[in-house]
């Protein structure tokens, strides 16, 4: 059956019919597949929020507790 139709004239229809399948269903693919990634976006954007805040947090508090400890140092030394 395959030696009935050239394969010149399979590659020409080919090159039409492929891009309008592409075209028709590769955008709903694509749709789909921002479908089921945008939670894992969601959920990196909410965790690195989360993770800067506990940083600023962490090292506002170091700042603060080896300033102090820095201080009580001096005093005891007498510097």
């Amino acid at each position: 059956m395959t030696n009935a139709v050239p394969l010149s004239t399979i590659r020409s229809i080919n090159k039409v019919l492929g891009a309008h399948f592409i075209t028709k269903y590769g955008t709903k693919r694509g749709i789909i597949a921002i479908g089921k990634l945008a939670p894992f976006g969601v959920g990196f954007a909410i965790g690195a929020g989360g993770n800067l805040i506990m940083a600023r947090g962490v090292i506002k508090t170091a700042k603060i507790m080896f300033d102090s400890a820095d201080a009580l140092n001096r005093a005891d030394t007498g510097t």
